[in-house]
Formats: C-alpha cells, structure tokens, sequence
C-alpha cells in the first residue's frame, strides 16, 4: 500500500534534533554534593547514637562479687 502526498507536502520539513539538557554548573553540583553528605553523615551519627551501648564496669558491693564460695 503506498500513500500518496503532494510533491510539495515536506518542503517545510527540517531535520530533528536532540536538545542538550542544560548542564549544571560547577557551583551547583558542588553544593548537592555537599547536601548530600551531610544528610547521609546525619543518619549515619543518628543511628549510631541510636544502636550505640554504654558498657561501664560494675561496681561490686561489700562481701559481694565474683569470689567463690566454698562448697
């Protein structure tokens, strides 16, 4: 099956391009690196401080401890 069209019908046609997507500048891409780390530094110490354990040595008290017992 073939279409037929006017011999003028894409003499108003133009070749396609691709547009460049505009490039970030240097300044902007620094910053959200900079943003980036810093939130990823944040969740990291909060979980940290989250999962962290305080293990401090006990205190024994008078006659009590780890002495053994004659059996």
């Amino acid at each position: 099956m073939t279409a037929q069209f006017p011999l003028g019908a894409f003499d108003h046609a133009h070749a396609v391009y691709l547009r460049a997507c505009p490039a970030f500048d240097r300044a902007k891409l620094v910053s959200i690196g900079i943003a980036i780390h810093v939130l990823i530094m944040v969740v990291a110490l909060t979980v940290v401080q989250e999962f962290s354990v305080h293990i401090a040595p006990q205190k024994n008290r008078a006659g009590q401890g780890n002495q053994r017992t004659a059996a």
